[in-house]
């Protein structure tokens, strides 16, 4: 039978449990009930001799997932500023989407993921820690928090380290959106197959599993599927990316872009200029400190960093401008990258009031 709650539909099938994100709507954002049923299903399947493996997808036509709820975030976040709620309310969900993007990446079954469209922030938390993450010509892969005053959050710096040069370095910051191509050469997706063959990719993987659950051999049910991506934007850009993103400041990551004269660097500067300054300052520190962190580290510094930020002005103006006033003229405090100072950027990585296990609702 199957597992529903309208939003999370789960079938187990030959051995397979596929999960669809069922919000398509809302371009399959995740809720905080969505979060807790997962992660209550995702203890059982990986106790249940039946189930080998687990596959990831979303609703509709346009996205995997969009990541979190950012308009509820926000209400509740406003009514925190109002005095109406306390903190552990507007911090309750980063908490537990958290410790679900830990148990995803220390889960011991094989886990797919189906990036068919739109993967975005909270949406890459979920499909970050799959063994198998594939992408089709739809994909459209971001972690855009400086565009909405956050930071790039649930884990996401482990893997942006990882990307090719500085790729990730320029992905955290400025949170542009990449191809399927893009996201395949920056490893970012570990395939690349058409829409029209996730069926046949599905029926490959209910074959292989009956035969073995070592994710290294199921790579064969993929491989036959699977398309070499075209050389992508970022590719393109590679040599500019690296030299212009290897700086530990955001000042000297601007002034290089400000010396390379090629028209990448100028659109790609104004983004930036557009940013948080703040999100920028602490993406990259926090991007730096990650290189050398292992993921249970990171995710951790994220729930404090996201307490501080909750706190803050950046992410309630960010979002009133790109999703409820939709004026798209965010009003920055501080406004300028000279303004957030060191000291300031300092308290973001200083102890907050809760640590991430300690909240339970």
């Amino acid at each position: 039978m199957p597992f529903t709650d309208k939003e999370i539909i789960a079938q187990k099938e030959n051995g397979i449990v596929t999960v669809t994100l069922n919000r398509p709507e809302a371009l399959n954002a995740l809720t905080l009930e969505m979060v807790r049923l997962l992660s209550f299903a995702l203890s059982r399947w990986e106790k249940d001799d039946k189930v080998k493996a687990v596959v990831f997808r979303g609703a509709g036509e346009r996205a995997f997932c969009a990541g979190g709820d950012v308009k509820a975030t926000y209400a509740l976040g406003m009514r925190y500023r109002r005095g109406m709620a306390d903190e552990r309310i507007i911090t309750l969900f980063y908490a537990e989407e958290y410790r679900l993007n830990r148990q995803l990446f220390h889960y011991k079954k094989p886990l797919f993921v189906f990036m068919d469209g739109i993967t975005m922030g909270g949406g890459f938390g979920i499909a970050g820690p799959c063994h198998f993450r594939i992408a089709t010509e739809k994909t459209a892969l971001s972690m855009p928090e400086t565009n909405i005053g956050f930071f790039p959050d649930v884990g996401s710096t482990w893997f942006l380290n990882r990307c090719p040069g500085e790729t990730g370095t320029y992905l955290a910051l400025t949170g542009n959106a990449i191809s399927a191509d893009d996201a395949a050469w920056s490893e970012l997706a570990t395939h690349l197959i058409p829409s029209s063959s996730l069926q046949s990719c599905m029926d490959a993987i209910e074959k292989k599993i009956q035969e073995t659950s070592i994710p290294e051999a199921l790579e064969d049910a993929l491989k036959d599927l699977s398309i070499t991506p075209a050389r992508g934007e970022l590719q393109e850009n590679q040599r500019h990316i690296d030299e212009c993103f290897k700086y530990n400041t955001v000042e000297d990551i601007q002034a290089a872009l400000n010396r390379d004269r090629s028209d990448w660097a100028k659109k790609t500067a104004e983004t930036i200029q557009s940013r948080s300054p703040t999100s920028l300052k602490v993406s990259l520190a926090h991007l730096r400190q990650a290189k050398t962190d292992d993921f249970n580290t990171i995710i951790a510094r994220d729930f404090i960093l996201a307490q501080h930020f909750m706190k803050g002005h950046d992410f309630y103006e960010g979002v009133r401008a790109a999703l409820i006033d939709k004026d798209k003229s965010p009003h920055w405090d501080p406004a300028r990258l000279s303004d957030v100072t060191d000291e300031m950027l300092e308290k973001y990585f200083t102890r907050a009031e809760l640590d991430l296990d300690e909240m339970v609702a």
